[in-house]
């Protein structure tokens, strides 16, 4: 009954999340039936072989069978036409004629040839891992064709190259001086953006080669071979079979479209690798836990899997949805695993500790997140009145279902509720829920937060009972399962070509890899700005230049700049406009603020901002673009070129810190943004220097002519 409600509730919830997208329509139509007829002889066929007189298992998994009937109703259904739904072309489109047009007849003539197969052969393991091992070279082939091995460069991509590099030269600190932007910003993002847990496993690469030239290669084998291992190892550790660790590893090499979304569209690759650590972490907190199985290396590996996992902040909160199964195990505690587990999690906070500092004291980050609703308090409740709690579950999840492989729907997030061992039906059930409940209800809550990424980890941990569910069923000797093995075989292939299709960039998750006027646009800044000159980028720019942010281009450029959306800063915490309102009243005042910062040049992608500049030909010189980039740069007349505002000495920026040089005891001024923060070394002083309109340099007393560092 469990897996009948199961499979009604999640076939219902994608056929009505469907609705929303198309008027009418019934829900399946005759000619999809109809395509099944070519499963009757399979049925004749596994008749006869039952009727041989062979040994045959005593017991038929009914249950599952009911919840792949749920799947097999549903992508026979209309719920496919959703242009989200996980598989692409699933139907036939109008007026093709090619052979196997679509998924859905791929599926059904597979399975066709398949089937019969299966009616003799059981060990599936070497063949699934044999396939697991191809779709990841023809994914990761897939990604370097589609960009050339050129960096990802759509959105966050290059803030995320700047956070690796950024972090790869001054780790362990999490907060750091930044000198690139904006005449040096301290900041903590590596802490909480989740970098640490892409630059970490590669780190000496990330450290001694420019960024950007591995930047895509380096993704590929993080999320195409390493994440795909990670899910594989987790069911190893509880003991599965290879069968069902192949199929983990198949179902993890897509498991959704929306974590595509995440990961190649908006590029926020810390979060999404971080959460991947979350399904090892749940299987070893597991056999310690709950199974009472010891050793080092358990505890040593579930040390790693918390580290990375907490290295993207909202991590704790996927940890912490496992206390609820760890409850409802309770009985099966014992003083010395709890113990085992307490002091390996005082290890790991010992570990964090730089980052739950940085994070801490950064208050503008901390009372943005935790006390700055996106709505007023009487609007939030009258949208939990408008959309009865229930209706915003439904919202929610029938959008993030129909994105998920059917595998995981069914098995994982259905199959669940009826997995025939309790222990770890309890353990794993109560997490996969209060996940999906955070993903629909958390945004109203903590909107800053973007908590209805919970989908993601719910899903990843679905793709374990998933995955123990084929294991099962795909070992089976039953030849009344004949059909159903084959079944999932397919899905499985199809489930590794969309994640093929969808590394070419296919579907609504575009990217792109770096375009060439942007290459062609850091050459000409770097042939106009002087080394000690800077750039600065009025108004927003957004996406302005090639579809991402511009966070990387003081690497590329090796010049600094200034900016007011650098970063993808949520716009409560910035002014989306530059440069600061005193100074952008008038030319003169921004020709003004540019002398006063040694900036040398100006750019813009707006239009209006440009005009601002041509109508000042007095103070600034459009230059000719001479490498066809599409873009603009203005050279400010009489500039004042250099990093001393007062003083005698010389300054090179470093990532991470300033390197003051004077010929002896000085007290000098740097054109560098005052912060109390900062530390000096070498027996120097630091002290603010403030000039007007808030602006505050970095003052430096120097004991003698020993070189200081500030950082």
């Amino acid at each position: 009954m469990t897996a009948l409600l199961a499979a009604a509730a999640l076939t219902a919830v994608m056929f009505h999340a469907r609705h929303d997208w198309f008027d009418g329509g019934r829900f399946i139509e005759r000619d999809h039936l109809l395509f099944l007829a070519l499963w009757l002889p399979l049925l004749w066929l596994v008749r006869q072989r039952r009727c041989t007189g062979r040994a045959e298992p005593a017991r038929l998994d009914t249950a599952i069978i009911v919840l792949l009937s749920g799947l097999l109703l549903t992508v026979c259904s209309n719920t496919p036409q959703h242009p989200w739904f996980f598989f692409f072309g699933w139907f036939r489109a109008a007026g093709n004629t090619s052979l196997l047009a679509s998924g859905f007849e791929r599926l059904v003539l597979l399975v066709t040839v398949i089937t019969p197969l299966l009616l003799t052969r059981r060990r599936l393991a070497g063949s699934l891992l044999t396939l697991l091992l191809i779709l990841q070279c023809a994914c990761f082939v897939a990604l370097w064709r589609y960009t050339g091995g050129m960096a990802l460069y759509r959105d966050d991509h290059p803030s995320f190259m700047f956070r690796l590099h950024e972090f790869t030269q001054t780790f362990p600190a999490m907060t750091v001086f930044n000198p690139w932007w904006n005449a040096g910003v301290v900041n903590s993002v590596g802490a909480s953006s989740g970098i640490g847990a892409v630059a970490l496993p590669l780190f000496p690469l990330w450290r001694s080669l420019p960024v950007h030239t591995i930047y895509t290669p380096l993704l590929g084998v993080l999320f195409i071979l390493v994440m795909p291992c990670l899910m594989a190892m987790a069911l190893r550790v509880m003991r599965a079979s290879w069968t069902a660790a192949a199929s983990a590893g198949l179902l993890a090499l897509a498991f959704s479209r929306y974590f595509f979304v995440w990961t190649l569209h908006f590029g926020t690759v810390g979060s999404s690798f971080a959460m991947s650590f979350l399904p090892p972490f749940a299987a070893l907190t597991y056999v310690i836990l709950v199974q009472r199985r010891a050793g080092w290396r358990l505890l040593a590996a579930w040390m790693v899997s918390l580290f990375f996992l907490l290295q993207w902040p909202p991590g704790a909160i996927m940890a912490g949805a496992l206390s609820a199964g760890a409850l409802w195990n309770a009985r099966r505690w014992r003083w010395r695993p709890l113990l085992r587990l307490a002091l390996a999690a005082f290890g790991v906070a010992l570990l964090l500790l730089p980052n739950l500092l940085a994070i801490g004291t950064s208050d503008k980050l901390m009372s943005f997140v935790m006390h700055a609703p996106a709505a007023k308090p009487a609007e939030a409740a009258e949208a939990f009145d408008r959309a009865k709690w229930c209706g915003m579950f439904l919202q929610t999840w029938g959008k993030r279902l129909i994105e998920a492989h059917p595998l995981v729907v069914f098995l994982g997030v259905g199959g669940v509720l009826v997995w025939p061992l309790r222990r770890l039906r309890r353990w794993l059930l109560p997490a996969i829920y209060l996940l999906m409940l955070t993903a629909a209800w958390g945004p109203l809550l903590l909107p800053h937060l973007q908590l209805e990424r919970m989908a993601l980890p719910s899903l990843l941990l679905a793709v374990i009972p998933a995955a123990l569910w084929c294991g099962r069923l795909l070992r089976s000797g039953d030849t009344r399962m004949a059909v159903a093995r084959a079944m999932l075989l397919v899905l499985l292939l199809l489930g590794g070509l969309t994640a093929r299709r969808l590394y070419k960039g296919q579907g609504y998750a575009r990217f792109n890899a770096m375009p060439a006027e942007i290459a062609s646009f850091a050459d000409w800044v770097r042939e106009e700005v002087p080394p000690e000159g800077r750039l600065i980028f009025l108004g927003k720019n957004v996406h302005g230049f090639g579809h991402g942010h511009i966070a990387y281009l003081p690497l590329l450029t090796q010049r600094e700049m200034m900016a007011c959306d650098y970063y993808a800063f949520p716009p409560r915490m910035v002014e989306y406009d530059y440069p600061p309102r005193p100074w952008r009243e008038s030319a003169a005042g921004l020709a003004e603020f540019m002398r006063l910062h040694g900036v040398t040049h100006a750019t813009s992608y707006l239009p209006d901002r440009l005009r601002e500049l041509r109508d000042a030909p007095d103070l600034f010189a459009e230059l000719p673009d001479r490498h066809e980039t599409g873009f603009a740069l203005f050279a400010l007349r009489n500039p004042v070129v250099g990093r001393m505002f007062a003083g005698r000495g010389r300054v090179t920026a470093e990532s991470g810190q300033l390197r003051l040089e004077t010929d002896g005891a000085a007290e000098v001024v740097l054109r560098y943004n005052w912060n109390a923060r900062l530390k000096a070394s070498g027996g120097a002083t630091l002290f603010p220097h403030a000039i007007t309109n808030g602006v505050v340099f970095i003052g430096v007393r120097t004991a003698g002519a020993e070189p200081v560092t500030v950082r």
